[in-house]
């Protein structure tokens, strides 16, 4: 508690006008394809993991097709010479990762977890509403405001997208006609509206279609994606503007720029806290508020956010010998389960070369739902692709019951599960992974 006081009486009052200066990027992957194209099965395969482990608010994917007679038109044809796309599959995240071609590893989502990890939590300068959108006529209407003051958008693109689900039975989310404007964003605040009626051609089906938007600068950088597909009702996005990956002194202390919570859905009561991986001995792990307040990061405390609430923090690291660490800012509620931020700490005297030697830990999540009767869910990040994670569960007693190897897990977010079976009965269990026995285990009750 010492090192938290510390800081405190540093920050004073120095915290207390920060301003917000970005909002939650959604990603855009944007797949080109082909109907004849076998290994575009991949990339489609691929890019399904990536949607089973983000929502529509996180990321959305479009495809455009060429040469495939109704699912092509010229103006999907001006997108593949704009990327200069002349073999499928192809896919770019946000307009400039881009990643060619078939094979396990595209089809495993290997590959495209380790793209769009670049984005998740990555703060874009401009915010889009859609304030209408009508399939009928296909008609939408919105604006673009500009939030941060460091990005120029001087005769930039706004691109407006109509698609259509479910066209063929391995065709969906199917490019139908784009239409592009001039944008140009002044000072913060300043905003562009948007009106646009697409012609719908009277063989697309109405109820399939919806519509998506997105601002491109003209070295391709895409700085954010809206759509007019159904969001969560509990949706807690965290964002910021500097990298994860921190690399700093030794025997200092670290005081990062904020990050924002954002809620995004409903009013939601969370419960949050700093859980430490891996990391050296006589290092210290707590966090700050814009008020100048600090906390211990290892005590669990609440966090309440209304609809459209954004509530700002910043990581206050007590570094001591050199060193990696590994830890997570960890989230949950009932509704949205467990939400993790990863970060990572290496002092500068430690190498890229000597980090790849080190373990890469695994996070693990709270399960969900908890109690269960016959299966429940683990949400486990994992910094490495094709790594393997062994989930062990105790009884009260501490005597280990029931021991789970899960293989080829992608690198970023997973999705583990585990059955009560025969050999858990009804009663409270705690659980761990077993690469990581100094992170606490955690309680779950099995109701049978």
């Amino acid at each position: 508690m010492k090192y938290v006081l510390i800081i405190l009486l540093i920050l004073g009052m120095g915290l207390l006008n920060a301003d917000l200066t970005y909002y939650p990027t959604t990603t855009l992957v944007e797949d080109f394809a082909a109907s004849w194209c076998v290994t575009c099965l991949d990339a489609i395969a691929g890019i399904d993991v990536l949607h089973q482990h983000y929502n529509p608010s996180e990321m959305i994917s479009i495809r455009y097709y060429t040469t495939s007679g109704d699912l092509s038109n010229p103006e999907v044809d001006a997108r593949f010479d704009h990327y200069q796309v002349f073999g499928v599959p192809s896919v770019f995240f946000n307009g400039k990762f881009r990643v060619d071609g078939g094979g396990e590893d595209i089809a495993n989502g290997n590959t495209y977890m380790t793209k769009i990890a670049n984005y998740i939590h990555h703060g874009s300068p401009l915010k889009i509403d859609i304030n209408g959108w009508n399939q009928q006529t296909g008609r939408i209407t919105g604006s673009v405001i500009k939030v941060s003051p460091n990005q120029n958008v001087v005769e930039q693109n706004l691109h407006i997208l109509l698609l259509e689900d479910n066209v063929l039975a391995n065709a969906t989310k199917v490019v139908r006609s784009i239409a592009t404007y001039p944008i140009t964003l002044g000072g913060v605040g300043s905003e562009q509206s948007f009106d646009h009626t697409f012609t719908i051609n009277p063989l697309w089906q109405n109820a399939n279609l919806w519509a998506a938007v997105f601002v491109q600068l003209d070295d391709d950088t895409i700085l954010q994606t809206a759509h007019t597909k159904p969001l969560p009702q509990y949706n807690l996005r965290a964002a910021m503007n500097w990298d994860q990956q921190i690399v700093g002194g030794t025997n200092t202390n670290y005081l990062s720029q904020p990050f924002y919570f954002f809620n995004l859905g409903a009013a939601e009561d969370y419960m949050m806290r700093i859980v430490v991986d891996s990391a050296p001995e006589n290092w210290y792990f707590n966090y700050c508020d814009e008020e100048g307040f600090c906390y211990p990061g290892s005590v669990s405390l609440p966090m309440n956010l209304t609809a459209g609430e954004a509530r700002p923090y910043h990581l206050n690291l007590m570094i001591g010998n050199t060193g990696t660490a590994y830890f997570h800012w960890e989230v949950t509620s009932p509704n949205i389960g467990t939400y993790i931020i990863p970060f990572r700490y290496r002092t500068d005297d430690v190498s890229n070369e000597d980090e790849t030697s080190l373990p890469l830990p695994m996070v693990l999540g709270r399960n969900y739902p908890n109690p269960f009767k016959t299966q429940t869910s683990f949400p486990l990040y994992s910094e490495k692709a094709n790594s393997n994670a062994t989930l062990q569960v105790f009884n009260i007693k501490g005597q280990l019951v029931k021991e789970i190897e899960y293989q080829n897990l992608a690198q970023g977010n997973n999705t583990i599960s585990l059955s009560a079976g025969e050999s858990l009965s009804s009663g409270v269990y705690l659980y761990r992974l077993k690469d990581l026995p100094q992170v606490p285990m955690r309680r779950m009750l099995i109701t049978k």
